[in-house]
């Protein structure tokens, strides 16, 4: 039994449908012969050249002040699709500028594509774990989520990433099975390359926990299973395949 999803129906029943996550319910439900059952991404159509390459922009500026502690400024430039690495540093510089930091400089040459940043004496940027690996001072493999601390003058030890958000995405199904991805168990029936759109010729089946099928969820996640790929009212159209078991 093949089945299609559109992420853009039933908005009226899910008015939070979208993209990155959907929800598609059947009347009557659908009901598997007795026996095990498992199913598998057939297909999967997203528009990627919409989609953000910054969804965490988040940052702080620990500004010293003579006779007192440091000030520390929480910022965030805006989530969005950045068109190079010059327009996230950009962005950078102005919600720096925001607290009074003026100082801060980027240079992103194009041959080495490592990133350098100064920052005047005392003061410390502190990127979040989305913009240190996209800015190459960290990797995408790093899951410390602590603060990456800069100062005075650093050169990135890696090349910059314009989707480093993304080199991955794990599509999500509620009505499967959990399995391992790494060390966790997640609710995953695929995990796919950043761009990997049309039909696959390799399928991955996972079992169906429930013969009765209410309603079916698909979320385009990261690795911790949060939903962030962010297409918003972008259509997405998915492909399933049930079969039993053999």
């Amino acid at each position: 039994m093949y089945l299609t999803l559109l992420s853009w129906r039933q908005s009226d029943l899910f008015p939070s449908n979208d993209g990155g996550a959907f929800v598609t319910k059947f009347d009557p439900p659908i009901v598997l012969p007795d026996g095990k059952w498992e199913t598998a991404l057939t297909s999967l159509h997203y528009p990627m050249e919409n989609m953000d390459n910054i969804t965490s922009g988040d940052f702080a500026l620990q500004i010293p002040v003579r006779g007192k502690k440091p000030e520390v400024h929480k910022l965030t430039i805006p989530s969005g699709k950045y068109a190079n690495m010059h327009d996230i540093c950009r962005r950078i510089k102005e919600k720096a500028a925001t607290v009074g930091m003026k100082g801060i400089h980027f240079t992103t040459p194009r041959v080495t594509r490592r990133v350098t940043v100064t920052v005047p004496p005392g003061v410390v940027l502190k990127l979040r774990n989305e913009l240190a690996v996209a800015l190459g001072f960290r990797t995408p493999d790093d899951e410390d989520d602590a603060y990456f601390n800069l100062r005075n003058t650093v050169i990135a030890t890696n090349d910059w990433r314009l989707n480093a958000n993304f080199l991955h995405i794990n599509i999500a199904c509620d009505i499967i099975d959990h399995q391992y991805h790494g060390a966790q168990r997640r609710p995953f029936l695929r995990t796919i390359g950043r761009g990997d759109v049309g039909d696959f010729t390799r399928l991955e089946y996972r079992s169906v926990k429930s013969n009765v099928i209410e309603q079916i969820a698909i979320a385009l996640c990261d690795d911790e299973c949060v939903p962030r790929v962010p297409f918003d009212d972008e259509p997405i159209v998915c492909g399933l395949h049930f079969r039993k078991c053999q």
